[in-house]
């Protein structure tokens, strides 16, 4: 009887253990697999974007650039060629790589996807600008044409994303991109910024810091060497020759350039200002918060409360009185009016 029971037991292990390794869509096997393919399409998918946008700039491909890019070896750069060659993606000969209508197709249909969650996570979250382009890049591979339509919807049909970049639309067609580079613009010249590129991502994070931003005005008053020096919202910066080189920018009438601004720490208790606008770093829910509060361009607004360290403040805005880190309130500019002392 026991020896019975003993076998019994042994055999449903058997069992349990075969399913667990051999179960069509939850066994081992069948993960392993699953977790395969989803690499596969991934390294596919990239390398396609990458083609695009090395045929998008003008240049003829290049191995290194795709091991450097892709993280791979020289020896699987050449599978992936020719993978990409028997699924018609690309057309390859000894000197360079094209993609083939299909494999453009599938690579803008890619970009579009991740420059849309850009802009989602700019217009829509709280996320950190540093993370926008990594967290894209994880969901261009795991959303449908359905779920991206309504996403597009969602964020009003945009058609560039929070860099600048054009993004394709659902037919494949893409919005013109124009502007010059940085270095290009001449002493005394006032520019807007209408693309930042994203990557690498160390440079892009000290543009960021610099409060650079796509729509933010500058005027270049120096050039030293390879120094720039530049005005831009209402302060005063030094620039390396080698982050300018990734920023694009629209030229604009010296009379359009905002002057005399300052941001909303630099106005001393009892003083007022005119709110000219809101930095373009200042997205998602925080800048809808600010719009709520009335703070808006045309708007007057003064200092009424300094706490202890002055860090919050109190400010006077249509008759109600906000409290505003000076962290949110150093992405406001104004332009200073009268004094309100004594009111």
């Amino acid at each position: 009887m026991i020896e019975a029971l003993t076998n019994l037991i042994y055999g449903l292990l058997a069992i349990l253990f075969a399913a667990l390794i051999f179960l069509p869509k939850f066994g081992l096997i069948a993960i392993l697999k699953k977790s395969k393919f989803d690499k596969s399409k991934i390294l596919i998918e990239d390398a396609l974007k990458l083609l695009y946008e090395i045929e998008y700039s003008g240049i003829n491909f290049n191995v290194e650039k795709f091991v450097e890019e892709l993280k791979i070896s020289r020896k699987k750069v050449d599978d992936l060629i020719y993978q990409l060659s028997e699924m018609k993606l690309i057309i390859a000969s000894d000197s360079n790589i094209k993609l083939t209508e299909f494999g453009k197709e599938y690579a803008l249909k890619i970009i579009r996807i991740h420059r849309l969650w850009e802009r989602y996570l700019a217009d829509e979250t709280s996320e950190k600008e540093s993370e926008w382009h990594s967290i894209a890049e994880q969901k261009e591979h795991c959303i449908d044409e359905n779920e991206i339509s309504k996403l597009n919807a969602k964020i009003g049909n945009p058609i560039y994303d929070p860099h600048g970049d054009p993004i394709p639309t659902a037919d494949g067609n893409i919005p013109p991109q124009y502007g010059i580079d940085l270095t290009e613009l001449k002493i005394g010249e006032t520019a807007k910024i209408i693309h930042l590129e994203d990557q690498p991502k160390e440079i892009y994070s000290k543009l960021i810091k610099l409060n650079f931003a796509v729509g933010i005005s500058m005027k270049l008053n120096k050039r030293v060497d390879e120094k720039f020096y530049l005005e831009l919202n209402g302060n005063r910066i030094e620039v390396d020759e080698s982050l300018c080189r990734n920023v694009t920018v629209e030229k604009i009438n010296t009379e359009d350039f905002l002057t005399g601004i300052v941001d909303l720490t630099e106005l001393k208790k009892g003083e007022e200002a005119e709110v000219v606008m809101i930095s373009r770093l200042c997205r998602g829910q925080q800048r809808r918060r600010l719009l709520d509060f009335g703070i808006v361009p045309g708007s007057m607004i003064s200092t009424e409360i300094e706490s202890l360290g002055s860090d919050p403040r109190g400010y006077r805005i249509r008759g109600t009185i906000v409290a505003l880190r000076n962290k949110t309130a150093k992405q406001i500019f104004v332009r200073k009016g009268k004094s309100v002392a004594g009111k």
